[in-house]
């Protein structure tokens, strides 16, 4: 730490904004492993299945563009915690065993869901309803880019949407990896950080229920995102699936503080 003057205030203030930009690189770092380790492992797993593709070349682009961009933004403009200086000095391991035990846990956590939204919904336990096939008809064609079905379609809408909603709440409870994620709604609420976590899910609804924007953007730059509307009890489970490795990291942490560890 290199003191510009000889005030104690500039050694807090110092030793403050060192801890928050840790903090947020910790963060920042911490979420880009989880969802890219989940994502490969998801679309690793399916690479070996003969003349599949998960999803198309612009919804991965679309995934990779907005999520993994956008959300963790958020992350980086945050404002530093109230809390930060009530911390314990932190141990000279950088990541303890538990904490990559956790890790692990949720990585597992996030690739099964992405893995059930898709293929709970291709193989006609979340069927297709006829809301489904109001707005936008995906390009059917049996090219593997492309929806052989409307359930196909449906799959890749549906893992899109539990992506969306799971990496932006993962967002949320990585601001404060050391908080309850209720106190940090409660207590450390601005504003900006919801532009950047909640602008992405907008975009995607937005293009699901205006056809008039995946058409512009498929005739005139030749984008297709081939999203079509999802119920409500689509969006039910999308929900509740994007929410279940939220919840198990939210249970996770409460377990680190009960030892007295830091995330």
């Amino acid at each position: 730490m290199i003191i510009t003057d000889d005030s104690y205030n500039s050694i807090v203030t110092g030793v403050r904004e060192g801890r928050g930009v840790y903090e947020k690189i910790r963060s920042i770092v911490f979420f880009y492993i989880i969802v890219n380790v989940a994502e490969a492992l998801v679309f690793f797993a399916t690479s070996f299945i003969p003349n599949f593709y998960l999803l198309n070349t612009w919804q991965r682009l679309y995934i990779v563009v907005l999520t993994h961009s956008l959300a963790p933004f958020a992350l980086i403009i945050d404002r530093l915690s109230k809390d930060v200086m009530k911390q314990k000095p932190r141990d000279r391991e950088s990541i303890s065993k538990c904490q990559k035990i956790s890790f692990v846990v949720i990585l597992i956590s996030f690739a099964l869901v992405f893995s059930a939204a898709f293929f709970g919904t291709l193989n006609g336990t979340v069927p297709v309803f006829a809301e489904n096939k109001i707005g936008v008809v995906p390009h059917f064609s049996s090219d593997s880019y492309n929806p052989v079905d409307w359930a196909q379609a449906k799959a890749r809408t549906m893992l899109i949407a539990v992506m969306i909603i799971a990496e932006s709440t993962l967002v949320l409870s990585l601001r404060r990896a050391n908080k309850p994620l209720y106190k940090v709604l409660l207590e450390d609420n601005y504003w900006t950080v919801w532009f950047f976590i909640l602008i992405v899910p907008i975009v995607n609804i937005a293009l699901m229920y205006i056809p008039s924007i995946q058409l512009f953007l498929s005739q005139a730059v030749g984008l297709n995102f081939d999203l079509i509307p999802l119920t409500w009890i689509d969006w039910t489970i999308a929900i509740t699936l994007g929410l279940l490795p939220i919840v198990l990291f939210e249970f996770t942490k409460a377990r680190l503080r009960r030892q007295g560890s830091l995330f």
